[in-house]
């Protein structure tokens, strides 16, 4: 499955699967894409879906104040988003510090968070305009 967060230049096309071909040997990957843009913003309000909830401004018909502020008010009654609100300036400041290549790192590496030492030691092992060994 391929996320699209945002929508890509007009000349740029979404590709739907892998193809590859190495040694004779032919390799296709068939996924399914997903244009948050396209997505409706109620859809995240009618399932539960928390983890969207953020995303709900760049949803189809997500733009709207009343929409966002719903999505705004859900947010805060979760406890781990609760947490997450209150951060250090300092954690904020690393985030910002961040390049492009570990903004996206980080943003897959977040599906997989529980709680907020796992974004502590992620920013410990990624820290900003660090040689990687």
């Amino acid at each position: 499955m391929l996320v699209n967060i945002l929508p890509p230049a007009a000349s740029v096309v979404i590709a739907q699967r892998y193809e590859s071909s190495f040694l004779g040997l032919e390799a296709r990957q068939d996924y399914r894409v997903i244009n948050l843009w396209e997505v409706e913003a109620e859809l995240v309000f009618e399932q539960s879906l928390t983890a969207l909830l953020p995303f709900v401004p760049i949803l189809k018909q997500g733009g709207e104040v009343a929409v966002v502020q719903r999505a705004l008010n859900q947010l805060r009654q979760d406890q781990q988003m609760v947490e997450l609100e209150s951060l250090p300036s300092e954690i904020v400041a690393q985030v910002q510090a961040l390049d492009l290549e570990q903004l996206e790192a980080l943003g897959e590496a977040l599906l997989d968070f529980s709680a907020l030492t796992n974004l502590l030691d992620w920013l410990a092992s990624h820290r900003p305009n660090r040689e990687q060994s």
